[in-house]
């Protein structure tokens, strides 16, 4: 499922398309505080391009990883750890 989930209030859920032109729609609330959700509305129907929706969720392969910190990792004195990694992918 793709979709952006927004928590209108403690009980409602709102899950849309990544893409915003799209019609692809569900909404849904918890029951009396259970974890049983009813489905209140839902619009099946994906009016952008499979591409669009798929190629949104990007994911960083170890192959991707190695290539682009390699080079950091020349000098035996030099400490990387993970979150130096995460803010050098997100750049």
């Amino acid at each position: 499922m793709t979709g952006f989930l927004s928590r209108e209030c403690t009980f409602i859920f709102f899950l849309q398309c990544v893409n915003g032109d799209c019609t692809w729609k569900l909404k849904c609330s918890v029951l009396h505080k259970s974890k049983i959700f009813k489905v209140r509305r839902f619009i099946a129907k994906h009016t952008c391009l499979a591409k669009d929706r798929l190629m949104s969720q990007r994911v960083a392969t170890s192959t991707i990883l190695g290539r682009e910190i390699q080079y950091k990792y020349h000098d035996p004195k030099v400490v990387y750890n993970a979150r130096d990694i995460i803010t050098d992918m997100n750049k």
